[in-house]
């Protein structure tokens, strides 16, 4: 190769490495001879710090330059800009830029000016322009839009959904959530099956409601098989967000364990987050958490922590300051507890005013005031909360506080019932049953069970099964009514026990006659003192039914129940008896009379 060759090598060799090596200084040449995308791209690297110093006065100027030629991608990143920096002139100038992208025919831009100027209060008409251009140039956004101004001017639905349509299919995921709430109005078009499907799309494309609504959906089974670990996902997402539903709903998991482990200070966390944006139902919950104890107490814990890991005091010196500090403790957390139930009672929040009418009326966290609680309660009731509805049928049938009224004691109770409130349901439902206070009505009484079953009440099991049972106001399952004293037997009720051996006795509800798993259920009963359990155990031994002859053994069970047929039996078998075996069955009746006496309470933990 001659030297000239060599030379020529080199050179050309030369240059490529320095146009590699000089790639920002070529953009930064280009872009002082005037080329608007290299001084775009020359603000862009000062803006990100790509190949140069970070420095947003140096981005600003090249970007201003693009933009002034005409570059409606450096008018844009403007706007941006602009806005992140957001200095006392910054949202005029990126107002101005925006204006320019617009004019020049950017659709999205179009539709962010229009958004501006209605967001700022401007001239709607001019925003109403700017959609109209938007729309027409096909952006997501600008249809969108457009459809909501259809709407609101009592526009065809048709032309307003097929906008919306236009908008949620090129991936906009509020049109996608518009589509979605659409559907589960029942708009024409949309099945559930696409209702769920633009659902989705919403929420995997990150749009808030969408998220929680989906969460919503799998807590519920609405449209999804239930699935609370999904629902949770879904509320992280959108609570994270600060979607304040979404932070209601997955503190709300966090408090019931639904979907989640039971942390109550986790669920404190999204609460206060909620409450927060002025969510009435966190600041209630709150407010229930610290009433229950359940969230610790700032001022005592590191003293509580100590006391708890104490080594080397004693036992009884240790458990007295810790009872001294924890009492501390629970004053506080009550004293937190109505200041949560007072703001959400304030915010209007009805629960909220039955809660602190309970705390006042008790003295915990502020002054007893007997007075005020009555009020309160009153106040509640008024809204229609069920709490406060019971508790005023209780006051009016006792009169506590009030003037003893059973009219007004029975409306109570049946808004109470009316409002879910189960306890009173059962009360209102055994009411009609026995017709006390009120007509006796088994259709009512079939009712009211019912609904307090369907509300998850085990205290409605037995009695709306014993309504199965004799068809009293319902149509006659005996199925049905073994399904329920089953499940109240093995929990150990005793009148579903009785009732259970009654039904193996007789060979009802698909079950086989057989009298010794009677008397398997009507001895559970009977030890826990059923009257009517022991009197059939009685006979069951009087008669060797199920069991072998015993009649030591049937007399006590007899006389321990007291049930009027078993008396007359009981003298029978006295005439026949002799009084040694009776004095041995007596004995045995007292002591298995004193079975349905009632037992004290178990002591608190």
């Amino acid at each position: 190769m001659s030297a000239r060759r060599v030379s020529v090598a080199v050179a050309a060799f030369a240059l490529l490495a320095s146009t590699a090596c000089n790639e920002v200084d070529r953009t930064r040449w280009k872009a002082r001879l005037g080329a608007s995308d290299a001084q775009r791209a020359l603000g862009e690297r000062f803006a990100a710090g790509d190949g140069v110093e970070r420095n947003l006065d140096e981005a600003f100027a090249w970007l201003e330059k693009a933009a002034g030629s005409g570059s409606v991608a450096a008018q844009l990143r403007l706007v941006a800009l602009y806005g992140e920096r957001a200095g006392p002139d910054d949202a005029a100038r990126a107002e101005r830029w925006l204006r320019a992208a617009a004019e020049a025919g950017d659709a999205h831009a179009q539709a962010m000016l229009a958004d501006r100027i209605l967001a700022g209060g401007g001239d709607s008409a001019e925003a109403a322009k700017w959609i109209e251009r938007a729309a027409e140039a096909g952006d997501p956004r600008g249809q969108l839009e457009q459809a909501r101004r259809l709407a609101r001017e009592g526009g065809k639905d048709a032309e307003v959904l097929d906008l919306i349509t236009r908008s949620a299919q090129q991936g906009d995921a509020d049109a996608a959530w518009e589509l979605a709430r659409a559907g589960a109005r029942g708009a024409a078009g949309i099945d559930a099956e696409a209702t769920q499907r633009w659902l989705l799309a919403a929420a995997e494309a990150g749009q808030p409601a969408a998220e929680h609504a989906l969460g919503d959906r799998y807590a519920a089974g609405n449209g999804v098989e239930r699935d609370f670990a999904q629902a949770r996902t879904w509320y992280e997402r959108s609570a994270s967000q600060g979607y304040a539903p979404a932070q209601e709903a997955l503190g709300f998991a966090y408090q019931t364990g639904r979907g989640a482990d039971v942390i109550p200070t986790e669920a404190a966390k999204w609460y206060r987050l909620a409450a927060e944006q002025k969510q009435p139902a966190s600041m209630n919950q709150l407010g229930l958490l610290y009433a229950l104890g359940l969230l610790p107490d700032e001022e005592t814990a590191e003293q509580i922590s100590f006391y708890t890991t104490s080594s080397g005091q004693h036992v009884s010196d240790v458990a007295e300051q810790l009872e001294k500090v924890a009492a501390v403790a629970r004053k506080n957390n009550d004293r937190h507890a109505v200041e949560w139930y007072r703001r959400a009672a304030e915010a209007g929040f009805t629960p909220a005013i039955a809660n602190l009418a309970k705390m006042i009326e008790k003295g915990r966290g502020t002054d007893a005031d007997p007075a005020e609680a009555l009020r309160l309660y009153q106040r509640a009731a008024e809204q229609g909360d069920a709490v406060a509805l019971a508790e005023m049928a209780r006051r009016y049938s006792r009169g506590d506080g009030v003037a003893k009224d059973p009219e007004a004691s029975l409306r109570a109770l049946q808004g109470a019932a009316e409002a879910g409130h189960t306890q009173a349901q059962i009360m209102l439902a055994t009411m009609y049953a026995s017709g006390t206070g009120v007509a006796a009505d088994s259709a009512q009484a079939a009712k009211w069970f019912r609904a307090a079953l369907d509300a998850g009440a085990e205290d409605a099991e037995v009695p709306y099964g014993t309504l199965l049972a004799t068809g009293d106001g319902i149509t006659r399952d005996d199925a049905a009514a073994r399904a329920l004293f089953e499940k109240a037997a093995k929990r150990g009720d005793a009148a579903a026990q009785w009732s259970l051996g009654r039904f193996a006795e007789e060979g009802r509800g698909g079950m086989t006659a057989d009298p010794r798993e009677a008397i398997k259920w009507w001895k559970l009963a009977a030890q826990q003192g059923q009257p009517y359990a022991q009197a059939k155990l009685g006979m069951a031994y009087v008669y060797g039914k199920g069991t072998p002859t015993n009649y030591v053994e049937g007399y006590a069970w007899l006389a321990a129940s007291d049930v009027p047929d078993a008396k007359v039996l009981v003298q029978e078998m006295e005439k026949k008896m002799p009084p040694s075996l009776i004095a041995k069955g007596k004995k045995l009746a007292d002591e298995r009379r004193a079975l349905r006496e009632p037992k004290p309470p178990a002591p608190k933990s």
